[in-house]
Order: structure tokens, then C-alpha cells, then sequence
């Protein structure tokens, strides 16, 4: 027992020494905390609890239910939905989650499966539920065929990044009204005012961008050397692609209220094309968890780095990671956790409302794959891994029962 404690805590320093700087500790506790979430994601807290979802779909929610709303959106935005490409950034091709850069094929091919599948939300929430496939009048025409102009333009112009920031900026606060407005309308009144003010802020800050010059930076420039930096130790002390994505983030602040609508369009869109299949606002609310945690889970922990040698990187770690348990880590993750998640969680709700032989057997490919993932990014025993894993497990059962109707069990 001492010699595993004495090992573990060997280990646990070992991780801590890898962080090398105070920021980097407080985001591995943070994001280690964050492996007690379902799906192992801080994005995850925008669809915790369950009946958080209920809010979207709801036609009574108040001015403090939007807030809410906004600020989990805001925070998945700035996790995830902040632009990864090169014109808007102006920095090398280096993901948000990522140490170290991104070829720009497979760059590329990121940006292009999530914004398509975000875009396609979009698609579903602008053009309308139930008449989604009615062209009968000629406004209704109209709107459809500009909606899916304006769609063609957010998925060539601003995220595959053709032309400059400036053109981006004009066009994107357009795009993103549009799917916003329609949106407001389903879930209920919506102050035109709050609309208006929300608009215009969007495009004042678009437009207030535009003073600022272009700025190019050189991937072997030390940034610690501007003029920013040098009261800064914090900033002069940290590795040149956490000072990039710092200086992203500051610089790019004016984009916050364009991610904030981009976030709760989508979060909109999620609910509308599940409505589309004529599902109930229960088995609404239970697939759109179920699909928010697989697509943040593998657009998050499970985003491609960049290979070097024999080693890669995780997510959550800095230190090298061999070659063979980093692609045992995929397999695991990606397979089995993703189709665990559906034929353990979805499914016997939606079709059983309990767990059968299948859901279990489902439940321990989840079971393993958690312990197995656990013990690759955060290097703790096989016991402690065990355990998070069973606390894990729990948490997802009290999310599966919370939404089920009282009288009804798992």
C-alpha cells in the first residue's frame, strides 16, 4: 500500500513538474476535475445538468434563463467555436487545443467537418420546422434561398478563410442575425430592443475592428520581447504558442459577442433538428445530450495533433506520450466510448426507459475505456482510475434519471 502511494505521489509530482508554470497547473487541476464531468470535457457544463437543455426549448424562460443560456455558450465559444484558421487569427495554423502546429490539409479538414456539421444546424433552424420543405410563397422562397446563400458564405468566407479579416468581419455579424432572429422566434416573445441592441453591438464591434491593422506574426519571432511582455513574467516566461494564444484571445475579444451567437444558434439548431424527427421535448433533451457530449468530446480531447517522431502530445498532458498507447488511446476513446454513450445512455431510454443485457454489456466497454482513458491522460494508478471512473458512472446516472419522470427508473 505505501510503496503505490509513495509511486502515485512520485507520479503526481512528476505531472505537476511537466506543467512548469502556474497557469498551466491550475488548467491540468482544472481540466482533471473535469474528467468527473460525463463525456471528460469542460464543454460538457454547457448540457449539465440535463434539464439545463429544458431552457432552450421552453417558451417561458425569463430574461435570467437567456443570461444563463449565453454565458454557458459563451464559455463552450471559447473552448471551441473560436476561429482556428489563419486569415482571422493571423498566426500560424496552430489549434486552440493544440502544442504544437497543425499541417493546414488536416487543418483544414477539421474546420470543414465541424462547421459543416454546425452549418447544417443552421440550415434546419433558418429555413423552418414544419415547413421546412415549403415553397409555396414567394417570401418564403425569398428567405429560404437568402439564408442558404448566407450559409454558403459563412462556410467558404469565414471559416475556410478565403479572403481577408476585414471582408470577414462585415459578413459574419449578418450571418449569424439571421439564424439568431429566427431562432428567438421559435422560443417565444423576445424583446425587439434586446434584438436590436444585441445587433448592433455585434456590428460596432465589427466595425470598430477594422482601425486595427492586420498584424503578422512569425512563428520564430519571440513574442516575449514586445513591449506587453516585458512587466510581465507570466507572459515572458511561457512558451511561445501559449503566448500566441493569449495574444489571439486579446486581440480577437471583439469577436465574443459574434461567438456568443454563433454558440446559442447552435445549441437552438441542436433542439430543432431533433424536433424535426418528431421527437417529445424528453427524448429531445436526452439525444441532444447525448450528441452534444460525443461531438465536444471528439472535437475537444479527441482533436488530431500533430505527430513528432515517436512521441505526441495528449490534450491534457505536455510531456510526450508513447506512440503505441497515444493510438490505444484512440481506439478506446473514439470507438467504444462514442458507441458506448448511445447504446448505454440513449437508447434504453429512449426505447426501454431501462437498462437491459445490452446496455450493460455497452456500459462496460464504457467502463473500460473511461479506466483506460483516465490512466493515459492523467497517469494515475489503475486503482485511482477505477475509482473516478465508478464516480464518473454515477454522475451519469443521476443525469439519465433526471430525465425521466418521477415513478420511472433506470
Amino acid at each position: 500500500m505505501q510503496c503505490c502511494g509513495t509511486f502515485f505521489w512520485l507520479r503526481f509530482r512528476y505531472f505537476l513538474y511537466a506543467c512548469r508554470l502556474l497557469i498551466f497547473r491550475r488548467w491540468q487541476w482544472l481540466l482533471v476535475l473535469s474528467l468527473l464531468l460525463p463525456g471528460h470535457a469542460l464543454l460538457t457544463l454547457a448540457s449539465i445538468p440535463g434539464r439545463f437543455l429544458n431552457l432552450i426549448v421552453a417558451e417561458n424562460i425569463g430574461l435570467t434563463d437567456r443570461v444563463g443560456i449565453l454565458l454557458s455558450a459563451l464559455m463552450v465559444a471559447c473552448l471551441w467555436i473560436i476561429p482556428q484558421t489563419k486569415a482571422l487569427r493571423g498566426y500560424d495554423n496552430r489549434s486552440f487545443f493544440s502544442t504544437e502546429p497543425l499541417s493546414k490539409p488536416l487543418l483544414t479538414t477539421i474546420t470543414a467537418s465541424l462547421i459543416l456539421f454546425s452549418d447544417s444546424l443552421f440550415m434546419i433552424l433558418a429555413l423552418g420546422n414544419p415547413d421546412i420543405y415549403r415553397f409555396d410563397t414567394p417570401n418564403r422562397i425569398a428567405l429560404k434561398l437568402f439564408v442558404f446563400v448566407l450559409e454558403a458564405l459563412n462556410f467558404v468566407i469565414i471559416q475556410l478563410g478565403v479572403v481577408e479579416r476585414h471582408a470577414t468581419l462585415i459578413i459574419a455579424p449578418v450571418i449569424a442575425i439571421v439564424p439568431l432572429a429566427l431562432s428567438l422566434q421559435k422560443i417565444g416573445s423576445f424583446s425587439t430592443w434586446g434584438f436590436l441592441f444585441i445587433s448592433l453591438t455585434i456590428v460596432l464591434s465589427s466595425l470598430l475592428s477594422l482601425s486595427r491593422p492586420i498584424t503578422q506574426h512569425n512563428k520564430n519571432q519571440n513574442d516575449a520581447r514586445a513591449p506587453g511582455h516585458r512587466n510581465n513574467s507570466l507572459m515572458r516566461n511561457a512558451p511561445p504558442y501559449l503566448r500566441i494564444q493569449i495574444k489571439a484571445l486579446t486581440e480577437h475579444f471583439f469577436l465574443l459577442p459574434f461567438i456568443i451567437l454563433v454558440s446559442s444558434a447552435i445549441l437552438f439548431g441542436t433542439t430543432e433538428l431533433l424536433k424535426v424527427f418528431n421527437y417529445d421535448d424528453r427524448t429531445s433533451l436526452t439525444l441532444a445530450t447525448g450528441l452534444s457530449v460525443v461531438a465536444m468530446t471528439i472535437g475537444c480531447l479527441y482533436r488530431p495533433l500533430k505527430k513528432s517522431h515517436d512521441h505526441a502530445r495528449t490534450f491534457i498532458l505536455t510531456m510526450p506520450v508513447k506512440k503505441n498507447y497515444w493510438l490505444f488511446h484512440d481506439i478506446i476513446f473514439v470507438n467504444f466510448l462514442g458507441i458506448s454513450i448511445f447504446l448505454a445512455f440513449i437508447l434504453p431510454v429512449l426505447i426501454h426507459h431501462h437498462f437491459g443485457f445490452l446496455s450493460f454489456f455497452a456500459f462496460f466497454l464504457y467502463f473500460v475505456s473511461l479506466i483506460s482513458t483516465l490512466r493515459i491522460t492523467t497517469m494515475v494508478s489503475q486503482r485511482h482510475s477505477v475509482l473516478i471512473a465508478v464516480c464518473i458512472c454515477l454522475i451519469w446516472a443521476a443525469l439519465i434519471t433526471s430525465f425521466l419522470p418521477a415513478g420511472d427508473g433506470t
